[in-house]
């Protein structure tokens, strides 16, 4: 079949079957299976910023080995409790830069460290603790 059968046979075809035919060629040449995908983002989430917590607190802990990993589970727990209350609250954290995010992530484990040593100690112990922090 020579080019001038070609076009002849294509010009015989309707309109409708000339846009199927493109298509099925377009298709063809991207690899593209018909699904469309939203090219919007999606809607912040909770979920979303509590993964996002989650994801920091992993690499804070892979980060610092002597850090116990047992500290994640009560971490996150306040975390998510703390960002249920307030839709504004876990907007900011997804909105926060990730270093931003890191050094805040950092902090609560080290509050959550201070807070399960002060647990298992005396009342004596905890109040010489104090008087440290506050340098007395």
């Amino acid at each position: 079949m020579n080019s001038g059968d070609l076009r002849s046979a294509a010009l015989r075809l309707s309109v409708g079957d000339r846009l199927r035919l493109i298509w099925d060629l377009v298709r063809s040449l991207l690899g593209w299976d018909g699904a469309i995908e939203s090219a919007a983002p999606s809607e912040p989430t909770l979920e979303g910023a509590i993964a996002r917590i989650e994801k920091l607190i992993d690499q804070a802990l892979a980060a610092h080995p002597d850090w116990d990993p047992g500290l994640k589970r009560p971490v996150l727990d306040r975390v998510s409790s703390s960002l249920s209350q307030s839709p504004d609250r876990w907007r900011a954290i997804l909105a926060a830069p990730e270093e931003t995010l890191l050094k805040r992530v950092s902090l609560w484990l080290v509050m959550e460290t201070f807070s399960q040593i002060t647990a298992e100690e005396s009342d004596a112990e905890k109040a010489e603790f104090v008087a440290i922090i506050e340098g007395k």
